[in-house]
């Protein structure tokens, strides 16, 4: 692990480094809001209800103090947050959290938040989660995890780093998660103009100045009058093996059939004519 980091970082285990806030909470006063891992989306956190004491859920057992960072103990689930705003200052959180709280001048909770984000921290605790519905990062695995201890002045630097990159990255992520509808809709477009003829008005126009004669006008029809046959598919189980192919909608990926993974089906001859695919 320390190859990929300078080799002036300290390592040790992380609650030699940090305090690995334990679960409860003592009685309060008034209602709190509540958060869970759920609460947790992509661009924004959603409360989930405000509660007392006594009528609060059973997981909101966390309360956060200014600059804990929280990060998500599920496997395979990034769920940072950082106690940084006034609004999370006191708050109830979910168990479902790892709760983590810089040791006088040992980390800068900045950079702890963009830490536990990284593949090195996720990588160690899903390694140490545990479970056989949910495996998560229990409070007895959580101290082997092994974190770097970088000097202060490094971790400001890299956290101002960080604050000055990943909002351009958001912004690129954000045009590049529009390219997929844009393309769709372009796609469609091209079909359209293709299929009304519009895309080789151009030639036709062409072909008639050159040769002096005007090609057929479009027809419209009804679908009916132009194939012999309408029906549903066959609907049957598949099978791993037999002797007739079974093509499910599903098997068809960005318009082509990879028959080696197209299940078999079994269907009565006599009726077998009917659904057979014909080649053209």
């Amino acid at each position: 692990m320390k190859k990929n980091f300078p080799e002036h970082w300290v390592f040790d285990r992380i609650d030699n480094i940090l305090y690995l806030v334990p679960t409860g909470v003592n009685e309060y006063e008034g209602e709190k809001k509540y958060y869970s891992t759920g609460s947790i989306q992509k661009d924004f956190y959603l409360e989930e209800g405000i509660f007392s004491f006594n009528e609060r859920p059973s997981r909101a057992n966390r309360i956060a103090k200014r600059n804990d960072v929280f990060q998500a103990r599920m496997k395979n689930t990034n769920k940072p947050i950082i106690i940084n705003d006034p609004t999370f200052e006191g708050a109830l959180f979910s168990t479902g959290f790892l709760q983590l709280r810089p040791y006088g001048n040992t980390y800068i909770e900045k950079f702890l938040y963009y830490y536990i984000q990284s593949s090195d921290f996720l990588k160690q605790r899903d390694e140490l989660a545990t479970g056989s519905t949910q495996e998560a990062l229990t409070d007895s695995n959580a101290v082997n995890i092994i974190i770097p201890l970088p000097p202060l002045n490094e971790q400001k630097r890299i956290a101002e780093k960080l604050d000055a990159i990943l909002p351009k990255v958001k912004s690129a992520r954000t045009r590049l998660e529009k390219i997929p509808a844009i393309l769709k809709k372009f796609r469609q477009s091209v079909l359209a103009a293709a299929c009304s003829g519009k895309l080789t008005d151009d030639w036709r126009e062409e072909y008639a100045q050159r040769t002096g004669k005007k090609l057929p006008k479009w027809e419209e029809k009804k679908l009916n009058e132009i194939i012999y046959n309408i029906q549903y598919g066959y609907t049957s189980k598949s099978f791993s093996q037999g002797e007739i192919k079974y093509l499910r909608i599903t098997d068809i990926q960005n318009g082509k059939v990879n028959w080696e993974t197209v299940p078999f089906c079994q269907i009565e001859k006599n009726v077998i004519n009917k659904y057979l695919l014909e080649k053209k």
